[in-house]
């Protein structure tokens, strides 16, 4: 496998500009939040190896912010477009998820709690 590529940041949007930071999202500077490899290596869509090699992933928690997950050593990012699932606290997630393994989505959840007492 040609890790090079690795080298630089993976990106699907080129409408940020990069803010200079060492902590936080590569793009929005928010602090991020730990997320386990597991995690990216199942929401990601492209089958990448090196994911399998990093534990060390973060979750960028900012709305409006097109990050998904990032790391910073090596640099490598996946914004929204290259997640298999809408992510629910970004903004534009359509259809919100509350379980993503199940399916079972925000509307869902309201639905049952207001029509059927769950």
């Amino acid at each position: 496998m040609d890790k090079t590529r690795f080298n630089s940041k993976i990106f699907s949007s080129s409408k940020h500009q990069k803010k200079e930071s060492t902590k936080g999202c590569p793009f929005c500077s928010n602090p991020g939040v730990a997320v386990s490899t597991v995690t990216v290596k199942h929401l990601v869509k492209q089958n990448i190896q090196i994911i399998s090699e990093i534990n060390n992933f973060l979750i960028c928690m900012n709305p409006n912010c097109d990050i998904v997950y990032y790391c910073r050593i090596p640099e490598i990012s996946f914004v929204k477009n290259q997640i298999r699932v809408p992510v629910w606290f970004k903004l534009d997630a359509d259809p919100k998820y509350a379980c993503y393994c199940s399916q079972v989505t925000e509307q869902q959840v309201l639905d049952a709690v207001r029509n059927h007492g769950a």
